[in-house]
């Protein structure tokens, strides 16, 4: 077995093998390799500090995956630029950011955040409650009750209604700036003989 060797090998490719305490390498024009599969860069009490790439960082096969290991408060994993240092990190306590490099949640966002096209923004699973917009309309569904909780006003601007009947306008309250147009005087106006009509009939039964 060698040892400590250099062999070239001959064709035109201008190859070289490395035989160091038994393991092999090789070397073309453009790559740098082990002649088997098995080997490992570094081990777990001598590893390497940092690596320099130029280019894309690829892996292969069924179960090649990417591991990272490292303290709660350590950033496992960076993504930056020259202009910007913080495009995701992804710290040990599993919080991810983007745009921060402190994510105060498990998902952080520092700046604005899209949902392209009409694709839903699910509360609970992929059949619960959602939200979602056309570019035109937002939607808000719920599979039952939807609580809103406010510690102050909750502003409608001048001349849009809150509907009742899904959008028709005949039962909705609005405000012009000046007066409410209650939804109620339009029940009343347009069912009032029925109204009336229910009203005599529970008088007659009592």
């Amino acid at each position: 077995e060698k040892v400590g060797e250099i062999e070239y090998v001959p064709g035109g490719t201008n190859q070289f093998r490395f035989y160091v305490d038994g393991l092999k390498f090789g070397m073309s024009s453009t790559a740098f390799y082990p002649e088997a599969s098995s080997y490992d860069l570094g081990v777990s009490t001598k590893i390497w500090r940092d690596l320099y790439l130029n280019r894309t960082l690829k892996h292969s096969g069924s179960s090649a995956r990417y591991e990272l290991t490292g303290s709660d408060n350590s950033t496992l994993f960076g993504v930056h630029s020259e202009t910007n240092a913080n495009i995701l990190t992804v710290t040990g306590s599993g919080r991810v950011g983007i745009l921060t490099a402190n994510p105060a949640a498990h998902f952080a966002v520092a700046g604005n955040a899209a949902i392209q096209g009409t694709y839903k923004l699910y509360f609970h699973d992929a059949g619960g409650e959602f939200i979602i917009g056309d570019g035109t309309d937002l939607s808000l569904a719920s599979g039952n009750d939807i609580n809103l909780t406010a510690t102050a006003d909750i502003n409608i601007p001048a001349n849009i209604g809150l509907t009742f009947d899904g959008g028709t306008g005949d039962e909705k309250i609005e405000s012009d700036t000046t007066n409410i147009v209650d939804a109620l005087s339009k029940i009343v106006n347009k069912y009032g003989k029925y109204i009336a009509d229910i009203i005599t009939l529970f008088q007659l039964i009592t």
